[in-house]
Formats: C-alpha cells, sequence, structure tokens
C-alpha cells in the first residue's frame, strides 16, 4: 500500500521553493486543513488545487489510510 498515492486538497498555497511546495492540505469544510511542505519530487501535481501524494506522506498529514480508502497507483 505504501507504493501507492492519494489525492488531496489544495486549499492554498503559502510559499513555494525550487524543491517544494508549502501549503495549506486539505479543506476548511471537512476540518481538515494541515499547513505542511509538500516535496515536489514525491507529489504528482493533478491541477492547482489538488496533487496525488504517497501514503506515507498522506498519514504525515493525518490522513486516516486504510484498506476503504482509495488509492492511486
Amino acid at each position: 500500500m505504501d507504493h501507492k498515492r492519494y489525492l488531496v486538497y489544495i486549499d492554498c498555497v503559502e510559499r513555494q521553493t525550487e524543491k517544494a511546495i508549502l501549503a495549506q492540505v486539505g479543506s476548511w469544510r471537512s476540518r481538515m486543513s494541515r499547513e505542511g511542505w509538500l516535496p515536489k519530487s514525491q507529489g504528482e501535481f493533478v491541477n492547482v488545487k489538488e496533487a496525488l501524494i504517497p501514503v506515507w506522506l498522506a498519514r504525515k498529514f493525518g490522513y486516516p489510510i486504510s484498506a476503504d480508502s482509495y488509492l492511486y497507483d
């Protein structure tokens, strides 16, 4: 499961460097919004507001990943 990716919503981008993006991940509506660094090498940015990130990083942001979670290859 750790090689899979999880789709997260990017509420807003605070800062950006050559290697990472500091963003509010999650939605204020879902009460699951946390600020954190998204390494550009680890994420696949689908569009401005969504990114596919590794399961280990999604867990670090506090997402409860289980066998029922929808994950991408």
